[in-house]
C-alpha cells in the first residue's frame, strides 16, 4: 500500500467521528472511525520519531481507542 502522510488535524476529525458516531448508537461506525483514528495516530507517532530512536514497530493496535474517556 503505498504511504500517506497524516496530520493532527486528519486524526482529530477521525477521533471525533467516531465518539460522534458512538454518542448516536452506531457501533459498527464508531468501531471503523475509531479504528482508522487509531491508525492515524499510530502513524503520527512513527512520523514525529527518528527511525533510530524507535526500538519498535508502533502498531494501531497499541494506541489507545478514541472512544474510552
Amino acid at each position: 500500500m503505498p504511504p500517506i502522510t497524516i496530520t493532527e488535524k486528519d486524526f482529530a476529525v477521525l477521533a471525533h467521528a467516531a465518539r460522534d458516531a458512538h454518542k448516536v448508537g452506531d457501533a459498527s461506525q464508531a468501531e471503523a472511525l475509531d479504528k482508522l483514528a487509531r491508525m492515524a495516530n499510530a502513524a503520527l507517532s512513527v512520523q514525529s520519531v527518528p527511525h533510530r530512536f524507535t526500538a519498535h514497530r508502533v502498531r494501531w493496535q497499541d494506541m489507545p481507542s478514541t472512544l474510552e474517556p
